[in-house]
């Protein structure tokens, strides 16, 4: 045997027959599996994951597809995994959230009074978990991750199940740690704190992590019961002394985050900090980490957002009339 074949680090690197790498062909056959499911969906699980129409999406002589998997299970079961590492809970909600805020916040005169500062503040949480909500709840990744963690609790092979939930862990925790800055960057800029003994990024993980819990509760609920999203009660919530439509899951949402924040009393609004909070770039400030796959279960690039300080971020900023001559 020579030293390349003896060589696992070189092995999967070898040309085949037909003159392509395994390496090459593993990666084509994956795409066109997960491809193949995103269009057939994995409700009914993998039975309708074809290993022949794969063959043919990837442009792989049959005989080397059957070299790196040598059953239709064998090549689902690696599918699925593919299918786990490359989830990526997001929101499209998340773009819009600067143009919300600036909407909202407006000329600035409602954060002159304690009062307009928290009608204003309430109404904004109100607004953008119920956007985010429902973003999540259309999202195709949502309903994968559904499926693959149905589909894991009923697999057999030890190893394989063991695969799936641990790439499904590490979507969720960047999920968390996401939604963690931007609840940071949130607090900063409407002027609120972690209630003590909280504190700190640690302290926003774990605010973001019991939320999240939360919200996953009601995305499960709400495909089969839309009660949860019908905004049912106008009422004068979380200190507002104006009344706003509210639904069950609007409601706990924004208690939630309510239970874990509260005004920073060393803040002081007066026209100085008005006046930067509206020269905010409000595009810049609201950034949490973008997860973008480069391929399905492949590099996934992280970029990383501003940290999370306890003032308003006014770097990049420029005028309001800019940014409202700009939308």
């Amino acid at each position: 045997m020579s030293r390349a074949q003896n060589n696992p680090r070189r092995r999967g690197k070898q040309s085949l027959p037909d003159g392509s790498s395994a390496l090459g062909v593993r990666e084509r056959l994956l795409a066109a599996g997960v491809e193949i499911v995103s269009e057939v969906g994995l409700d009914t699980g993998l039975g309708r994951l074809n290993f022949e129409e794969a063959i043919k999406r990837a442009h792989v002589a049959r005989a080397t597809a059957y070299r790196q998997w040598s059953t239709k299970e064998a090549f689902g079961n690696a599918v699925l995994v593919e299918l786990a590492k490359g989830l990526h809970l997001a929101s499209d909600f998340a773009a819009e959230v600067p143009a919300i805020v600036a909407d909202m916040v407006g000329d600035g005169s409602a954060l002159a009074t304690p009062q307009g500062r928290r009608n204003l503040i309430v109404d904004l949480t109100r607004t953008l978990v119920k956007g985010d909500f429902e973003s999540i709840l259309q999202s195709p990744s949502w309903h994968l991750h559904t499926a693959l963690s149905a589909a894991s609790s009923s697999l057999t092979d030890p190893e394989l199940r063991a695969s799936v939930t641990a790439a499904l862990r590490v979507s969720d925790q960047r999920r968390i740690d996401a939604r963690a800055q931007l609840y940071g960057q949130f607090a900063a800029f409407v002027g609120y704190r972690l209630r003590a003994p909280l504190a700190g990024p640690s302290g926003f993980r774990q605010m973001s992590e019991a939320a999240g819990a939360a919200f996953t509760g009601f995305l499960i609920r709400a495909q089969y019961d839309t009660t949860v999203t019908a905004e049912t009660m106008r009422l004068r919530a979380f200190g507002m002394s104006e009344p706003r439509q509210w639904s069950p899951q609007t409601f706990a949402s924004t208690n939630g985050i309510f239970s874990y924040i509260e005004p920073d009393p060393g803040i002081t609004w007066d026209q100085q900090r008005i006046s930067d909070l509206l020269l905010t770039d409000f595009t810049n400030l609201f950034h949490a980490p973008q997860l973008q796959l480069e391929s399905p279960g492949r590099h996934i690039r992280v970029c990383q957002g501003n940290g999370v300080s306890g003032s308003i971020a006014c770097e990049g900023r420029r005028s309001h009339d800019d940014r409202g001559n700009s939308e």
